[in-house]
């Protein structure tokens, strides 16, 4: 876990309640066959006259907010450090004292270690997700599991905008498997006859935008968009009362602009619409072979495969670890050498608990990748490594570290290997 930066100062007060809000629907028009008075009919036994029509709300306008939602995600208080350990990590704290439980927090977060009041980031236990601490002068606040974490090299930061209100901002790359014939001299050759294999590749950006209320203890909205391959441009936000701008990430961004009672008024993103997000793969990225256009020779079916691969990940993201595994087992009873889907075994066994089995799976496939698929073999390295802390063997998980970090740099694995020497 590795707590992430830090912003000093935030203004701490009581908790205050949002403005509740709520579009309001378009009244019905009259029925069609509605009875009407005839010449001849008396007036006193003519159709009462409909009642005027109320007044209709505009529908708030939408379409400008894709990848924008509002939130209401109150952060917990929390009297202790282990507290705060238990909601960040979702680790449990066992025999810790409160002193051992701020002492592991702080493991990695030398030399501040939340001692200035402010924001931090706290990246959870096995790197599956993302929380913020609030400390202050009255207390401590744990905003828990406030983001997925699917994918490496995250990177942080926090703004103040004014009137105790915080940007939160947290990026991470995120990877797929792509097909890879080898060098050029020898790629055609190898795609001639069929050698082709697949290889873990930089597919793009994830960028995951908050504003934090510090007064009120709450998120009011969150944010997302993601651009192709390498780093887009930063995501500035503004605010001016409940009014606020933030760009997405398209090529020439336009900012939007928008406030909190509209945003609220608007839908949230239809999530059979939106693009399922899969769950960690190996080292807490996508393992992502479902993205792969041509899957490795020793691979199950496609469509099984694919399909097999996204209920397992679903699976894990709900933490159930014994129903995700059956799926990864039928996977490799039908493909034993597809490595990717056994690596990504490796992963979800360690957070179930199966060491032995975990050891087994990452063991092999640290053996049997090729150097060629240096991301995959740095997920490898990286989750030895946290088997190897689970076991308390710091200079085995160092060394493993060391050579995640050789295969492919990290923000995690800096943060690792920049704590002191076991």
């Amino acid at each position: 876990m590795a707590a992430g930066a830090l912003l000093p100062g935030a203004a701490l007060a009581d908790p205050s309640t949002a403005p509740a809000s709520a579009p309001a629907s378009a009244p019905a028009s009259a029925p069609a066959s509605a009875p009407v008075a005839s010449p001849s009919t008396p007036a006193s036994a003519a159709a009462p006259t409909a009642p005027p029509k109320a007044a209709a709300t505009p529908t708030p306008i939408c379409n400008d907010l894709s990848g924008l939602r509002a939130d209401d995600l109150v952060a917990t208080p929390a009297p202790d450090w282990l507290t705060v350990y238990r909601l960040t990590t979702e680790a449990q704290p066992g025999e810790l004292t409160d002193a051992e439980a701020l002492a592991a927090l702080c493991a990695i977060q030398a030399p501040s270690c939340f001692e200035k009041p402010g924001l931090y980031w706290i990246e959870g236990e096995y790197a599956t997700h993302m929380s913020v601490l609030q400390v202050g002068p009255e207390g401590r606040w744990v905003y828990p599991n406030i983001s997925e974490l699917s994918g490496s090299g995250h990177e942080t930061n926090f703004t103040e905008l004014g009137n105790g209100r915080v940007h939160a901002a947290l990026s991470f790359e995120w990877i797929e498997r792509v097909p890879f014939c080898g060098a050029d001299d020898e790629a055609e050759e190898n795609e001639r006859t069929g050698n082709c294999t697949t290889a873990s590749a930089l597919a793009g950006t994830e960028y995951r935008d908050l504003l934090i209320d510090t007064k009120a203890h709450r998120v009011l909205w969150r944010a997302s968009c993601s651009v192709d391959e390498d780093h887009g441009a930063a995501h500035p936000v503004t605010a001016v009362g409940d009014t606020f701008t933030w760009q997405g990430c398209e090529p020439k961004p336009v900012p939007v602009r928008f406030d909190l009672a509209r945003l609220r008024a608007c839908p949230p993103p239809d999530p059979e619409a939106a693009t399922t997000e899969s769950a960690p793969g190996p080292g807490g990225t996508p393992s992502s072979d479902s993205a792969a256009t041509e899957p490795s020779d020793t691979a199950a079916p496609a469509l099984n495969r694919t399909a097999s691969l996204a209920d397992a990940r679903k699976q894990v993201k709900a933490k159930n670890f014994k129903a995700a595994l059956a799926r990864f087992d039928a996977l490799l009873d039908a493909a034993d050498a597809d490595l990717p889907v056994r690596a990504e075994r490796g992963f979800v066994r360690l957070l179930a608990g199966d060491l032995p089995g975990a050891e087994a799976d990452l063991s092999r496939c640290a053996r049997e990748v090729p150097e060629a698929d240096r991301v995959l073999r740095a997920q490898i390295f990286f989750n030895l490594g946290l088997l190897a802390e689970k076991r308390s063997e710091p200079n085995n998980a160092r060394r493993y570290f060391e050579l995640s970090h050789g295969y492919k740099p990290t923000s995690a694995t800096k943060k690792r290997l920049a704590a002191p020497k076991p």
